[in-house]
């Protein structure tokens, strides 16, 4: 499993996880609580946190192809949601045996 890391600098970060989860809860299991969202592939998850200048996002998926689409995937649907403008994502990695 490869998991992937990436923060983004914002301050609407709690309201971009709800309107994430949500638009994906049509089609996917999704889990929210407040500040922190849960969001199942099939074969990749993602987790986005929250604090109140920041979003974390960490990703894990089966392996680095799949890994790329999705950072891609959930990067796109975020910038759609969000209100000002993101700077792409820095990501970081670590392989789990």
């Amino acid at each position: 499993m490869l998991t992937t890391y990436a923060v983004l600098d914002t301050t609407e970060a709690h309201r971009l996880i709800k309107r994430l989860c949500a638009h994906w809860s049509h089609k996917l299991a999704v889990e929210t609580e407040d500040g922190m969202g849960r969001i199942d592939f099939g074969e990749s998850r993602c987790l986005l946190t929250a604090d109140n200048e920041q979003l974390h996002i960490k990703l894990d998926c089966p392996d680095e192809a799949t890994s790329e689409r999705m950072q891609q995937v959930v990067f796109d649907h975020l910038k759609r949601m969000a209100k000002a403008e993101l700077a792409e994502p820095v990501w970081s990695s670590s392989h789990v045996e």
